[in-house]
């Protein structure tokens, strides 16, 4: 597939989506905007591939500047063409939304370590526990300390709770928090 606009060196161009069958199995270096070169196959059956292992290219086509058709003569574009009209095999629907909620947890994790969405105050006291305790965002922006404590907006002393009953850790987090909010607030 050519996007509007790209240039092509053996004349062959297609603005319309689809599979054509001059494009199968061909040996194509494309270059992008950027100047980046890429040669491979497209369409290759890589069913019968000795490792089971496939590579898959995903290109943008608006990245594009060149597509240069390197080999014109295919092996067997009809073993390609045939394979491509196999049936796939069935999702892994269970493993595809368990990647997404650990995607999605990442992605949160990202946006909250990287102050989106959050206080100052509290991204200031999570960078300051950090330091020397480990802690994660929890929900509604608390602070998770040692899987043990919470701290909840705005952040204080009074705000600390144990999630479990640790009063050890409480007390110790408590006066290590006291500390790090009078360097950070009282200068």
């Amino acid at each position: 597939m050519v996007a509007e606009g790209m240039e092509t060196v053996n004349g062959n161009r297609s603005g319309d989506a689809g599979l054509k069958d001059w494009m199968v199995g061909l040996e194509v270096k494309m270059t992008t905007s950027s100047g980046d070169v890429n040669k491979s196959d497209t369409l290759k059956d890589a069913s019968n591939a000795a490792d089971g292992a496939h590579v898959v290219v995903l290109v943008r086509t608006a990245t594009l500047a060149k597509v240069e058709v390197v080999n014109t003569t295919p092996e067997d574009k009809s073993a390609v063409v045939a394979a491509l009209r196999r049936p796939l095999p069935p999702l892994p629907w269970e493993q595809i939304r368990e990647r997404e909620k650990v995607s999605n947890a990442i992605i949160r994790d990202y946006q909250r370590r990287h102050d989106i969405g959050i206080p100052d105050r509290g991204v200031e006291v999570f960078r300051a526990l950090s330091k020397t305790l480990p802690c994660r965002w929890g929900p509604q922006d608390s602070i998770i300390i040692l899987d043990t404590l919470r701290l909840t907006p705005p952040y204080t002393a009074d705000d600390l709770k144990a999630i479990e009953n640790d009063v050890s850790a409480l007390s110790r987090v408590k006066l290590v928090l006291e500390k790090e909010r009078a360097k950070l607030f009282t200068s």
